[in-house]
C-alpha cells in the first residue's frame, strides 16, 4: 500500500529533519563520551599525583589522618 512505501525506502527516504536530529544526537553522545573519558583520565592522574605528594587532603581519602 501507499503507507508502506516510506518504510520500505529505509533511512534514505526518511524526513531530512529526522536525519538531522539523529546526527545531532549522535554527536552529543560522542561528545559526552569524550568528556567522560577525559574526566576519568584527569581524575586518575590527579589522584595518582596527590597520593604520592603527602598532601593531607589526599591522605584523608586514603585512610590517613
Amino acid at each position: 500500500s501507499a503507507m508502506d512505501a516510506p518504510s520500505a525506502a529505509g533511512l534514505g527516504g526518511a524526513d531530512p529533519q529526522l536525519q538531522r536530529f539523529i546526527e545531532v544526537e549522535t554527536q552529543k553522545q560522542r561528545f559526552q563520551q569524550l568528556v567522560h573519558q577525559m574526566t576519568e583520565l584527569c581524575w586518575v592522574r590527579a589522584a595518582g599525583r596527590a597520593a604520592g605528594s603527602g598532601d593531607p587532603v589526599a591522605m584523608v581519602g586514603q585512610g590517613g589522618l
